[in-house]
């Protein structure tokens, strides 16, 4: 049968949060800490520098390249279940 509206929303939302799952899980280790820290943790450029030991330079290029490379992952994914 058909699923309502309510159920493939909740359905494509689970396949979202496994695909960015995925696409983090695929980072490079230190582009996917330094994304852990600041984005998850809630840490500050400065913090994540003091806690990684890293010029705060290095920080905000990590994370540059860990939400180009999450983007670019996750556009590819979410392409095969929304329409």
């Amino acid at each position: 049968g058909r699923c309502s509206p309510t159920t493939r929303h909740w359905r494509n939302a689970g396949k979202a949060v496994e695909a960015y799952r995925r696409a983090l899980a695929r980072l490079p280790e230190e582009l996917r800490v330094t994304f852990e820290l600041h984005e998850a943790e809630g840490l500050t450029y400065r913090q994540v520098a003091e806690t990684l030991d890293c010029p705060i330079g290095t920080v905000m290029s990590r994370l540059h390249r860990a939400r180009e490379q999450l983007m670019t992952d996750l556009k590819e994914q979410i392409e095969e279940f929304m329409p």
